[in-house]
């Protein structure tokens, strides 16, 4: 079988515990991963450095990213173990929903 760019762009989320980003739609762009494990709050949390457009979560947690700064706006959920591999917009903040 032959990969896709976005298959293989999304394997590079390798660890279970991981909400894996990328800056671009279909798992492409910039990379960044980070172990959600210590922010389970539901205040909004504002992203700061980059916004991603594409998220794969393997953590335990589901989280919704919005459009706006202030978890207003746009919003997609990606599930525990789940993906999103369009949001159809930038993200500018998230929360965490539940376990």
């Amino acid at each position: 079988m032959v990969a896709s760019p976005a298959q293989a762009a999304k394997s590079e989320c390798t660890s279970t515990g991981w909400l894996c980003e990328w800056g671009s739609a279909n798992y492409s762009g910039t990379f960044a991963y980070w172990d959600p494990s210590g922010s389970l709050t539901t205040e909004c949390r504002k992203i700061g450095s980059y916004y991603p457009r594409s998220a794969y979560n393997r953590a335990i947690g589901t989280y919704r990213y919005y459009s706006a700064s202030n978890c207003t706006g746009s919003s997609v959920t990606v599930a525990s173990y789940g993906s999103a591999p369009n949001f159809g917009f930038a993200a500018h903040s998230f929360r965490f929903l539940t376990l």
